[in-house]
């Protein structure tokens, strides 16, 4: 594992895999990011993304029908991160809690 990584926790949830866009926002940035998030549970959720902020880092966050019904909003912090892809089908992005 590379320097910039944290590792992710031991699963002590079930998760649910979901293909649903998830819009972040960042303290100290304006506007939203959208991406797509992999899996949820009741502890958090993983999201697919390249443009990851560091654990600790506190995230506001919508999920949105696909006719931008805004379904679910909350907020959570970054506790792991993954800075790039890994097989098998571990892709790059950030657990939140």
């Amino acid at each position: 594992m590379a320097a910039d990584e944290s590792s992710p926790p031991t699963r002590g949830q079930t998760r649910v895999p979901i293909d649903a866009e998830v819009q972040l926002e960042f303290e100290n940035f304006s506007g939203f990011i959208r991406e797509v998030s992999a899996n949820i549970s009741l502890g958090g959720m993983f999201v697919k993304t390249r443009y990851l902020k560091p654990v600790g880092t506190i995230v506001r966050f919508e999920f949105r029908l696909s006719d931008h019904y805004r379904l679910i909003r909350g907020s959570g912090e970054v506790v792991w991160t993954r800075w790039r892809d890994q097989p098998p089908a571990q892709p790059a992005g950030m657990g939140i809690q």
